[in-house]
């Protein structure tokens, strides 16, 4: 039986930079994990696979790319973003950077 969270998955095989664009937007939530934080979705999410499961290698290399970009946004982009969603996007990254270490 195919589950939501399967249909995410393979949506994010197919597209990995356009499904997280949408994720981070908040127009393409992770199925049963629309009210957890963008932290522990991608631990309980992508955590549990093994760090050479192509899925988890796509999403790495999705962050990376992803973050170059957002990092260098003009106002204009980040208003289009929203400007909350991007402050917060900016403390989640820092915040989990720090944990980390």
């Amino acid at each position: 039986m195919v589950t939501p969270l399967d249909i995410w998955f393979d949506l994010f095989a197919a597209n990995p930079a356009g499904t997280w664009r949408d994720y981070v937007a908040g127009r393409l939530p992770i199925p049963g994990y629309e009210r957890a934080g963008t932290a522990d979705t991608l631990h309980w999410v992508f955590g549990v696979q093994s760090s050479d499961d192509p899925l988890r290698q796509k999403l790495d290399e999705t962050l990376v790319d992803w973050l170059d970009e957002f990092l260098t946004w003009d106002d204009n982009q980040r208003q289009k973003f929203g400007l909350s969603r991007y402050v917060l996007w900016l403390v989640e990254m820092f915040a989990n950077k720090l944990e980390h270490y």
